[in-house]
Order: C-alpha cells, then structure tokens, then sequence
C-alpha cells in the first residue's frame, strides 16, 4: 500500500475505542481481585495496553490493545473518560485524544478492546509513547479522579518510497 493509499484508507477508519464485555476473562479476574471497597464508586484491578507491533513505519497502523478490569457501583451519573496522549522520545506531548467510554463502561466486568493507531507519512523517525487513562467523574466529585493509567512505547523507522507529498 502507497502512502497515498494509506492517507485515503484512514479517512474511512473508526479511530474511537469500542470496550466489549469478555465474560471467559471475567471469570477468571474475579476470582483473583478483591470486591469493591465500601464506599468508593469505582476502581481498576488491571489497566493494560499492548501494541501489536513495537516497530513500524509511516503509512501505517499500530494497534493498541487494551484490557481492563473495572469494578463499579450500581450508582447513576458517573462518568467515565478515557485520555490517550502521544508523546516523542524526548517528552514532547504530540497529541492528546479525549473520550466518553460510559456507555460502554455500565457494569463491573473484564473489557478488551483494539484501537487502531496511524503513523502519518510525516512522522518523524525515533520513539513514541502512549500513555492512556481512566477517569470517573461524579455529581460529588465534577474535578474526576484518575482510576488508572498504562503506556506502551514503538519506534517510527523510515520507509522506502514513502516521501513527503510533493
């Protein structure tokens, strides 16, 4: 696939993520994690993301997928707020991607998902991070507290043919 090709491929890709409920894992995290404390609205036991691929070019996807296994209360108006933010290997925030995941998020349970993640053309050679969270908010506490947060890191290397548009 050209870069042309990519750039035109992108415009039709879902860039949200979309949590689905795994029931198989569910069983099994719920007999290694503790119920949820009394008194708290929500809490994390696992917050993980991992990149199908470590190194990659431009035009291209890398796909982060993610786990999560969320304990919450039956309790109404709690919202929950997923942030990814892309980093260069020197620090420099790139980019940051805000998302409403409540709908998804309505009971306790084991999520995956599978986002996927474009390297532009112009994506300068070197190494990247992405780091996401999980946030809650409530009518009691509108600021949100963080449940939890992950990171991954892949390198950008050139690509043969793939120069800047002319």
């Amino acid at each position: 696939e050209t870069c042309t090709q990519f750039e035109e491929r992108t415009k039709e890709v879902d860039y949200a993520t979309h949590y689905r409920s795994s029931e198989t894992d569910m069983e099994t995290s719920a007999r290694n994690f503790k119920p949820l404390p009394k008194g708290t609205s929500a809490a994390v036991r696992q917050y993980k993301l991992q990149l199908d691929a470590t190194t990659t070019n431009p035009c291209r996807h890398v796909v982060i997928h993610k786990e999560l296994y969320l304990l919450r209360a039956a309790k109404k108006g709690m919202e929950f707020e997923e942030i990814r933010e892309f980093y260069a290997g020197d620090g420099t925030l790139i980019a940051t991607k805000r998302e409403s995941v409540s709908k998804q998020l309505s009971a306790s349970g084991y999520y995956v998902a599978a986002v996927p993640l474009p390297i532009p053309r112009l994506a300068p050679t070197g190494k990247y991070l992405v780091v996401s969270k999980l946030m809650v908010r409530t009518a009691e506490n509108q600021q949100g507290t963080l449940l939890a947060k992950a990171s991954a890191g892949f390198q950008v290397i050139p690509r043969d043919g793939c120069a800047p548009p002319t």
